[in-house]
């Protein structure tokens, strides 16, 4: 009877062995031939979303100007950064590729109080502040000023970010960032602070000239609200800082700087997190408190400052909006006088290989078309002043973390010479380079895998920017090419000529390529060559001429998923090559 048992036993859990192996391939041959569809059946997993899209323009519905806040970009290196020979590559390929009715363009970079590293090959910081055998502080400018020349002969302004805490005026050397090593105590001396605040402003005002850094902006200290940017834990969430802790090193930062030049533009926090444990208390504290530095009631502030991460409608959109709500609440008639900088975005704050990839391009220009959308939805001018694109120094040989280029070759020392746009560089390119003022775009909205911008300028050019995005298609699976109708309403002229330049898996794309070619470290000369060429913002045909023969310009497009395509209409064909100049 017992074998029996066993035997039954035994037969059960074979039946139930054989019942999983089968399910088990039945699953793994589903997967494996899902793996093996042919990619435009990545349709049928976003259900509900057309191919075919229908849109229209009308040159005399206008929307006011076009305003080119995505000017900015931001490091997080205050030394490097700028003054590698390829950092400095980049910098100068950012300075040929802008127009020149361009406005000011913003760097803000992180570090410039840090101090030499212990260990690595890295020079982060200006190393600025030190103190003598007697205890008495000293400063020493040479980092500092070989920054911010190399900054300004790229036609470059700095946000200067004023971090992090010198270890000879921490109070408290063992509070530092892991991520980067920098101090983030307190000052043992608040007036110390207030004194090196002072003296840098100063020195900056007496290198440069009152009228160089009145264009400039002075940020204090870099998110705050996050424990682990600050030195004391916030006593209704242990994961944000003390906003009180940091309207005092405000305050004293604030004075000094504004003993050294009054006409400056001073701000922050640079926040990143919760509104109502923030940025609501911070206003109320420059509007209303008490001023910790001077005992007087109130302390200046010119701009606010936050950071933005993520998706764009769910998250940077949505929060932007109830920040923009609640700066209006607590500033109240001093809005209008309140500039609204975002000094760090991108759609993720850790490295991934999708960021060297065709989707962060539309991602920036959904981005902008969001802020717009939310101006025109509150009926007001709530849209940002400046927008930084956060970058790291020219990441090498396409590794994963986020950036607007590349450099190839050694990987501590990738070379000058070999400097390569990604595709997110084209975005920013054409978002800086399109002007004037905004036209009606409808058939689609903000939300839809496929919307744009159009603008008009002064010489009656035509510029439409349409963008596919599916932000939850990071790897870009879906090869659908989708398909457009374009109609344009009212032209201003009769023969024109037409620029369609694209952003795409094959053009505007060095990254691309670069795999194509194998992934070389150290191309050819010929390779190098090619890989520029094709990194460079590309027409999708040559410049074509039109004549239209009634009221309406109709276009049939073609758009590949996560893609941008630009078109520039303009009776002078030189106008439908300026995106074209880098």
């Amino acid at each position: 009877m017992t074998k029996l048992k066993y035997l039954v036993v035994l037969l059960v859990i074979l039946c139930f062995s054989l019942i999983f192996v089968l399910s088990k391939n039945n699953i793994s041959a589903q997967l494996g031939s899902l793996r093996t569809l042919p990619q435009k059946t990545i349709q049928q997993f976003f259900p509900g979303q057309p191919s075919h899209f229908d849109i229209h323009i009308d040159v005399e519905q206008k929307l006011g100007d076009y305003k080119r806040f995505y000017n900015g970009i931001g490091l997080d290196s205050f030394n490097d950064g700028i003054l590698l020979k390829h950092n400095r590559a980049f910098f100068h390929l950012l300075k040929d590729a802008y127009a020149d009715n361009q406005p000011n363009h913003y760097v803000v970079m992180k570090g410039m109080f840090m101090d030499p590293p212990e260990k690595g090959p890295w020079v982060d910081g200006g190393h600025v502040y030190q103190l003598d055998e007697k205890g008495n502080p000293s400063y020493n400018w040479q980092i500092v000023d070989q920054v911010f020349d190399e900054l300004l002969s790229s036609d470059y302004k700095p946000i200067v970010s004023f971090t992090f805490m010198p270890k000879a005026l921490a109070a408290d050397p063992s509070r530092r960032n892991p991520w980067n090593k920098s101090y983030i105590s307190p000052p043992a001396d608040y007036q110390k602070w207030r004194d090196l605040i002072y003296k840098t402003v100063l020195h900056l005002k007496e290198r440069y000239g009152v009228a160089e850094i009145r264009n400039w902006y002075f940020e204090v200290w870099n998110e705050p609200d996050l424990f682990q940017f600050f030195w004391v834990k916030h006593p209704e969430n242990p994961k944000r800082g003390n906003n009180l802790e940091y309207f005092k090193l405000y305050d004293y930062a604030v004075d000094g700087a504004i003993a050294a030049e009054p006409s400056i533009k001073i701000g922050g926090p640079a926040m990143a997190g919760d509104i109502e444990l923030f940025a609501k208390d911070f206003l109320k504290h420059c509007y209303q408190g008490t001023n910790q530095a001077t005992g007087e009631t109130g302390t200046r502030i010119d701009f606010i400052s936050r950071h933005h991460y993520g998706y764009i409608e769910e998250e940077i959109i949505k929060n932007y909006e109830k920040f923009i709500r609640e700066v209006k609440k607590q500033a109240g008639d001093q809005f209008s006088n309140l500039e609204i900088l975002i000094t760090e975005t991108g759609p993720s704050t850790k490295p991934q290989n999708w960021l060297n990839s065709r989707y962060v391009a539309p991602w920036m220009i959904k981005e902008v078309d969001g802020f717009y959308h939310l101006s025109d939805r509150l009926g007001a001018d709530i849209l940002p002043d400046i927008v930084c694109f956060w970058t790291k120094p020219l990441p090498p040989n396409f590794d994963t973390h986020f950036g607007l280029a590349t450099a190839l070759g050694n990987k501590w020392a990738p070379s000058p010479d070999a400097v390569i746009k990604r595709p997110a560089f084209n975005a920013y390119l054409v978002l800086n380079s399109i002007h004037g003022e905004r036209l009606l775009l409808t058939g689609t909205q903000f939300g839809d895998f496929v919307h744009g911008l159009a603008t008009i300028d002064e010489h009656a050019t035509i510029s439409i920017l349409l963008y596919h995005l599916n932000e939850s298609d990071f790897n870009n699976s879906d090869s659908t090419q989708y398909e457009i109708d374009l109609k344009i309403n009212n032209l201003p002229f009769r023969e024109f000529h037409l620029g369609h330049y694209q952003i795409n898996e094959i053009l505007s794309n060095g990254y691309h390529h670069w795999r194509k070619m194998g992934s070389p470290t150290a191309p050819t000369a010929e390779e190098l060559a090619l890989l520029k060429e094709k990194a460079s913002l590309t027409l999708f045909e040559p410049v074509s001429e039109h004549t239209r023969s009634s009221n309406t310009f109709e276009l049939k497009l073609q758009i590949q998923s996560n893609s941008v395509i630009l078109l520039i209409l303009s009776p002078d064909i030189e106008n439908c090559l300026v995106a074209a100049q880098n």
